[in-house]
């Protein structure tokens, strides 16, 4: 929760949509193995059905269009577990993508912010007030779905053949972990679509942040002409007097004869520039998007 070297929306953004897109290629792999046909009968040898079970298990699974398995799975929960355990990975992945946004909502930062729609975050109270709702459910489902995880997890040792009680459990489970996972993505779409942006807002917090974040790319220019350690240290100690005099860190840095002697002011104010010390983001945006004009 304190200042680091700048970034970009848009690289959070497609870490975002990385990050969602792993999720689903997961569920979907998923999906193919837990979709499968559950047909064994009483201790899952269709026994009543004689010699013509397999036929039987097989047009079953055609009509219902189900996979069907090389055998029974009754009392082997693990497909169900692993389906509602990457659930719960999705909701956490939409889960910050929403404590991100409401992050950058706050009054302080005001970068971003969910769409403006009637009374939408409004206060009882205060009509200034524009709450991060969509955010806030976001991370509300998420909350619940740890304790889904482990209802399914506890419930995996069942009793031979048949589970006593634990099966039941998951009743509920499973429809829960799909309604919460439907929900945040509804919710996740809702805040994507209209989300927000005030890059004025974010030019005015770089300012005001006097390139202080920035240390770490003058640092690092210092470290090959006075060593690493010895450029921590003297960027450690600027940063100590700019802060304390409330100036800009360029200015100190411009009248530290030992900073003068290895830098000039015009090196000094483009190592200072945020725009110079973006290193890959865009090259990492184009890779997620797959547009190379995101290079540009």
């Amino acid at each position: 929760m304190q200042p680091g070297p700048p970034t970009t929306l848009g690289l959070k953004l497609a870490g975002f949509l990385a990050a969602v897109r792993r999720d689903r290629e997961r569920i979907g792999a998923e999906s193919d193995r837990t979709l499968g046909l559950q047909f064994g009968g009483a201790v899952g040898t269709l026994a009543s059905l004689g010699t013509v079970g397999d036929s039987v298990s097989a047009e079953l699974a055609r009509i219902l269009d189900l996979a069907e398995p090389a055998l029974p799975w009754h009392s082997h929960r693990d497909n169900l577990v692993a389906i509602v355990q990457l659930l719960g990975i999705l909701t956490g992945t939409l889960a910050k993508f929403g404590k991100d946004v409401a992050l950058l909502m706050q009054g302080e930062v005001g970068e971003a912010s969910e769409g403006v729609g009637e009374a939408r975050g409004g206060s009882s109270t205060m009509p200034h007030k524009r709450n991060p709702v969509a955010s806030a459910a976001l991370i509300a489902i998420h909350a619940k779905m740890p304790g889904l995880v482990t209802t399914m997890l506890n419930a995996m040792p069942q009793e031979h053949e048949r589970g006593l009680g634990l099966w039941q459990a998951e009743w509920d489970t499973v429809p829960e972990a799909f309604c919460l996972g439907s929900a945040s993505v509804a919710y996740a779409i809702e805040i994507a679509e209209g989300l927000t942006t005030n890059s004025a807002r974010m030019q005015t917090n770089i300012d005001a942040a006097l390139g202080l974040p920035l240390a770490e790319a003058v640092s690092t220019a210092l470290a090959p002409k006075i060593g690493r350690v010895a450029a921590h240290r003297l960027l450690r100690n600027a940063v100590d007097q700019a802060t304390k005099d409330n100036a800009r860190l360029s200015d100190v840095l411009k009248h530290m004869p030992e900073v003068n002697m290895h830098l000039s002011d015009a090196e000094i104010d483009v190592l200072l520039d945020p725009h110079n010390y973006l290193g890959s983001a865009q090259r990492f945006i184009a890779r997620v998007v797959g547009d190379e004009d995101a290079l540009d």
